[in-house]
């Protein structure tokens, strides 16, 4: 039986891999200029005027200008635009989190699968499935293949 041909990495080509990297590089850009489009300036203004309005709302309260039940019922209405202020700020931040994340987490799988020899994993694994009682050889089992990889990593630790 011949030697098989292994590519030179598990995870794709380096066309494929870079196309991902853009992408998720393009997806980082998004969220991150969903903090800076002009509805996030917009928003910094809203929120100044939030709190003018609300000092004003004490005052014409305090000077009796105004019932409790006025006030109540403009001060639940502010409150509730601040409320939607911080979750549309919220949610535009754990956007960028999650796509700076998914980046970093594919850099960290794409230099994990390149540190692995397939060559060797797969002699490894075909020495181990000779020597069972099997008489017929397909595939190493993904247990046999794992154990001897995280043995050959261990000793280069």
């Amino acid at each position: 039986m011949g030697r098989i041909s292994w590519p030179s990495s598990l995870l794709c080509d380096a066309g494929v891999r870079e196309a991902i990297r853009r992408h998720l590089d393009a997806e980082r850009h998004e969220a991150l200029q969903g903090l800076r489009l002009p509805a996030s300036r917009s928003s910094g203004r809203r929120l100044a005027r939030l709190h003018e309005d609300r000092r004003k709302l004490l005052q014409l309260h305090y000077g009796g200008k105004i019932s409790a039940d006025q006030f109540g019922e403009e001060q639940a209405r502010l409150t509730l635009e601040f409320e939607n202020l911080e979750g549309d700020t919220n949610a535009a931040v754990a956007e960028h989190v999650h796509a700076d994340d998914l980046s970093t987490k594919f850099d960290q799988l794409a230099e994990l699968l390149d540190r692995i020899d397939v060559a060797r994993l797969w002699d490894a694994a075909t020495a181990a499935n000779v020597g069972s009682s099997s008489t017929s050889f397909s595939r190493p089992s993904r247990s046999t293949l794992a154990a001897w990889w995280w043995k050959s990593t261990e000793r280069r630790r």
